[in-house]
């Protein structure tokens, strides 16, 4: 069960999290594609891998998460 809803939990976290605390980031949002237009929400890979203390979290769900990975993976295998 961890397995399924902790990567979940954990990309909605980083993503409220960035709205509630940095808006003004998302307000200062652009793509490089378009520099003239401003989003009012960015990629989800840009606000979990780029901005801090997000990356962090993200990356210490995904270091509990790997364990449940490992499990079934071994579990299904063999």
């Amino acid at each position: 069960m961890v397995g399924a809803l902790l990567p979940g939990v954990g990309c909605y976290t980083c993503l409220l999290y960035t709205f509630i605390f940095q808006r003004e980031r998302i307000d200062n949002f652009v793509t490089t594609n378009c520099p003239k237009v401003h989003s009012s929400f960015p990629p989800v890979s840009y606000s979990i891998g780029v901005w801090e203390p997000q990356k962090s979290f993200w990356l210490f769900v995904l270091f509990i998460h790997v364990q449940a990975r490992i499990f079934f993976g071994v579990v299904s295998w063999g």
